[in-house]
């Protein structure tokens, strides 16, 4: 451990796009001890990873320690990430300087509402909620210029037009807990609920950004210089298993024959802003990397590949920002300690 002077933390970073940004990272940042954080690692990616890495620092003559881990991370419990938190505590690593909230997930066929063991709707469970706690539990760990990136999608932007069925955001209690009111709960399934939790994303995003700019502000806190919540529209990637719950066939497509039609996909969706996982994992290593006055200058901003741009016209939205905020803190705080904790900034 001594041999590492910072710390990387990324969510889903054993598959797809966060593995390319894995491996660009431990190269840009050798002296950073790297942590993949996800549900399982079926494939040993952190063992392929390193083995990449370090023959690569056989000719750079760098340390030969195995620069990136694993550790086991279920962002649907509550009880699995606080668990997760624990054990990394007591690793004893380095402080946080890039923390990549990138995981993600999403539901395609079915109408059936699938929940979390903490009964959340799960694609908003997982792609915020546990996000969400992960980032309020590491604060502790995270160095005076952390920085701080959340993966979104193009898809919370109806004005984008992309296949996917437009964000729907009522409240977040709703997100949360789909009833029947107005059928949302009908209307409200698969691909649309991995919209709007890719809405609640930058949502939170802003209301977060918000805190720490009145931190800079008044500058009465450590994390005073902290840069945080650069959000990144990655676009549509051929070659991520995201699209799982397709079924085998579609997904056999999707990640090894779909990877060699990109131009053939862009004219398809009408868009420019379809890439490999290695083309969008540069970009998102980019903004992770990102320190000083360059950082300051990204806060608070969403990202379609490198090119800062405007967000949906609902993310602006400081009520629906402040909504999402407030449910988030009261339904995953144990008791008011924790809540002051979580909005201590």
């Amino acid at each position: 451990m001594a041999a590492f002077t910072s710390t990387i933390l990324i969510t889903g970073g054993t598959t797809g796009l966060g593995y390319h940004t894995t491996l660009l990272l431990a190269q840009q940042f050798p002296s950073a001890k790297i942590i993949i954080a996800s549900r399982t690692d079926k494939d040993n990616a952190a063992d392929t990873l390193n083995k990449l890495v370090q023959k690569q620092q056989k000719s750079s003559k760098t340390s030969s320690f195995a620069q990136i881990e694993y550790l086991p991370l279920d962002l649907g419990s509550t009880s699995n990430i606080r668990t997760f938190v624990q054990n990394y505590a007591s690793r004893s690593y380095p402080p946080i300087t890039a923390l990549l909230l990138n995981a993600g997930l999403q539901y395609h066929s079915g109408d059936d509402l699938r929940l979390t063991p903490d009964g959340v709707e799960s694609t908003f469970g997982i792609n915020h909620v546990g996000h969400a706690l992960l980032f309020f539990l590491l604060k502790p760990h995270l160095a005076p210029n952390a920085r701080i990136v959340i993966t979104s999608s193009g898809t919370h932007d109806p004005e984008q037009k992309t296949t996917v069925p437009d964000a729907v955001y009522e409240s977040a209690e709703l997100l949360a807990h789909p009833t029947d009111k107005d059928g949302y709960a009908k209307k409200s399934k698969g691909l649309q609920r991995y919209a709007s939790s890719k809405l609640a994303n930058v949502l939170f995003t802003y209301a977060l950004d918000r805190r720490l700019s009145t931190a800079r502000e008044t500058k009465n806190s450590s994390t005073t210089s902290w840069t945080v919540c650069t959000m990144m529209d990655p676009g549509l990637m051929p070659g991520t298993n995201l699209g799982r719950d397709f079924g085998p066939v579609v997904v056999w497509l999707f990640t090894h024959v779909a990877v060699h039609l990109v131009w053939l996909m862009r004219l398809l969706v009408g868009s420019q802003n379809v890439h490999l996982p290695q083309e969008s994992a540069a970009n998102l290593a980019r903004l992770a990397g990102m320190r000083g006055e360059e950082a300051q200058r990204s806060a608070g901003k969403y990202f379609e590949g490198r090119t800062a741009r405007n967000s949906s016209v609902v993310s602006m939205d400081e009520k629906k920002q402040e909504d999402l905020w407030r449910w988030t803190v009261e339904f995953l705080a144990r008791d008011e300690e924790e809540k002051r904790a979580f909005e201590t900034f």
